[in-house]
């Protein structure tokens, strides 16, 4: 089973959760439907080659992206019809192993690495995590009479306190008065 057995109570993604979670954990009808779609794919991949897809796939959201295009690109050649050797011994010339030998019934082979892009960097990273905890701090706020709606512009260059966050946004939601204010 590619995704976790959890609870399905949730219906938008948090700041900072990963999509592998998020896709565990989501209980719109959407999600079911793709949690499905990935776990048929899933089935037809190599079970000696699953634990490691599984593995990329819950390791964080660059690997989740890889995984599903190494997952999406299985099953779209195993629909047209290839023959698949997953991370085949090209022969004494590399030592690399590409995703897969793809083969037809004709002979024809093809090599396929599937690749993906990712402009993040680890520094970047980094910065998207604090910000994620602050917007989590947001998040969690449950005022009786008031919403939040936030707009993300740039990163904190330092963590910031989640404490500090939740007294200061209590009390300055607490200072509105809904008569006056809406």
């Amino acid at each position: 089973m590619l995704f976790l057995k959890a609870e399905r109570n949730l219906t938008k993604m948090p700041h900072g959760m990963s999509y592998y979670e998020y896709h565990s954990r989501c209980a719109r009808p959407a999600c079911h439907v793709v949690r499905n779609l990935l776990e048929a794919w899933f089935k037809k991949y190599p079970e000696e080659y699953q634990a490691k897809l599984k593995s990329d796939f819950s390791a964080d959201d660059t690997n989740f992206q890889s995984a599903f295009w190494e997952l999406y690109l299985h099953e779209y050649l195993l629909r047209l019809g290839y023959l698949l050797s997953i991370h085949p011994d090209l022969g004494e010339h590399t030592q690399k192993r590409p995703d897969f030998l793809a083969r037809l019934d004709d002979g024809s082979e093809l090599i396929v690495e599937a690749v993906t892009t990712s402009p993040r960097r680890e520094s970047n990273l980094a910065s998207k995590n604090r910000a994620a905890t602050a917007l989590r701090v947001v998040e969690e706020i449950d005022h009786p009479q008031f919403y939040v709606l936030l707009e993300e512009n740039g990163t904190p260059c330092e963590t910031p306190s989640g404490r500090k966050i939740a007294i200061g946004l209590r009390s300055w939601l607490n200072s509105f008065h809904p008569q006056t204010h809406l």
